[in-house]
């Protein structure tokens, strides 16, 4: 666009007597765009702060990969870039206190303690957490502190766990064992207070008597390692097994998670859409005022592609003010948020003490190409209108 045009548009753009009905249907389509622009990158923002609040707790009980067909191996902790690696096996069973029981989901790992895989600061943890048997007593067993309210029972307690999925025919009851509670978490997340219970793998199989229950590997990598790269590395050594990762363990969280923010995204460009029709009713307008200065333009040898240019570049000076301000906005609140924590949440329904905020310098990229491409369509049906009048027809306007 030329020097020409882009001085003609701003010219334009300034209030007059004669058009500031026109100015003021522009200064509302900045502020459409902006406030547009600025609720995208805030709902976006939250949108990923609760992703990133639930992957955070989901990875403490989710392995980086859990690995099937293991066969008789045991650890992968001389693998390079695994920090731990331990045995685990999943069934659903019965626990039990006095006539209360609940249904849980135990999980046997292959460790002494459960507590190295907490967070202390996030899971508020109680207890230390033994999973074997203490001076020849009973197991330990870890449980949720929901769970633990509503069967009433605190550490030093014994629960009884039965496994009704290994009842065989001919018994008088079903396969159970006793254990000590030895730890407590407090998740927030899912049913995990409520329906999780972790024992050791030994006593998994001890109670759990159906032979064809799959065995897992759960590796928990390093800060620093790539788990793509690892994989790679890894499966070229052990064809056979299949890698799973925490994030398909837990797939239809997340594609319901994407869904809600991609759908949040979409409805929002709703506010920049009647804001980008604004702006183009606004330069139809200024079209029709301006008719005769089209003309006296044309007839100083201004060319249709410059007329089509003026008023191209002001509407997209408005859209790119509105833009400007709606990403200062956004920007500054996530901003805000994350270092003074401005909005609290109640922490009787949250599981975080105030609003999380997350945002990407893509997101805020995608809303302004957004917003950017809907006006450039939306501008140029007014300025090929200004660019196609003749000169003689746009003189005589309004005479």
């Amino acid at each position: 666009m030329s020097r020409f045009a882009s001085l003609m548009a701003l010219r334009y753009l300034k209030a007059k007597k004669n058009n500031r009905i026109i100015s003021l249907v522009s200064a509302v389509s900045v502020m459409g765009i902006g406030l547009g622009i600025a609720a995208i990158i805030i709902a976006m923002s939250i949108l990923n702060g609760f992703e990133s609040a639930v992957t955070e707790r989901l990875k403490i009980f989710s392995p980086d990969y859990s690995i099937e067909n293991i066969a008789a191996i045991k650890s992968f902790n001389s693998a390079p870039g695994v920090q731990d690696s331990y045995r685990t096996i999943k069934r659903r069973a019965i626990i039990q206190n006095k006539d209360d029981n609940s249904v849980v989901q135990v999980r046997g790992v292959d460790l002494t303690q459960w507590p190295h895989k907490l967070n202390d600061d996030i899971m508020q943890f109680i207890g230390d957490g033994s999973l074997g048997r203490i001076n020849g007593g009973l197991p330990g067993i870890v449980i949720g502190r929901a769970l633990s309210e509503k069967l009433l029972l605190s550490i030093g307690d014994t629960v009884k766990v039965l496994s009704p999925l290994d009842y065989e025919m001919g018994r008088v009851k079903f396969p159970q064992r006793h254990f000590l509670i030895t730890g407590l978490f407090k998740a927030n997340i899912f049913d995990y207070d409520k329906t999780l219970a972790v024992i050791s793998y030994g006593e998994a199989l001890r109670l759990f008597r159906n032979s064809n229950i799959p065995v897992t590997m759960s590796v928990h990598l390093r800060k620093n390692q790539n788990p793509k790269q690892w994989v790679e590395k890894i499966s070229e050594a052990y064809s056979d097994m299949k890698f799973v990762t925490w994030i398909e363990e837990n797939q239809t969280l997340y594609s319901a998670m994407k869904m809600e923010k991609w759908a949040s995204f979409f409805g929002l460009n709703l506010i920049i859409l009647v804001a980008v029709f604004n702006i183009a009713g606004s330069l139809i307008m200024l079209v029709l005022e301006k008719t005769n200065q089209i003309g006296i333009l044309r007839v100083m040898g201004a060319s249709t592609s410059q007329i089509k240019d003026i008023f191209q570049k002001q509407g997209l000076i408005i859209a790119s003010i509105g833009m400007l301000i709606g990403t200062l906005l956004g920007v500054g609140f996530v901003w805000a948020q994350t270092n003074y924590h401005l909005i609290s949440l109640p922490s009787s329904i949250y599981f975080i003490p105030y609003l999380p905020v997350k945002i990407t310098t893509f997101e805020v990229f995608l809303s302004n190409m957004v917003a950017g491409v809907l006006v450039y369509f939306a501008v140029r049906y007014p300025a090929q209108k200004a660019a196609l009048m003749e000169p003689v027809e746009a003189l005589r306007y309004k005479q």
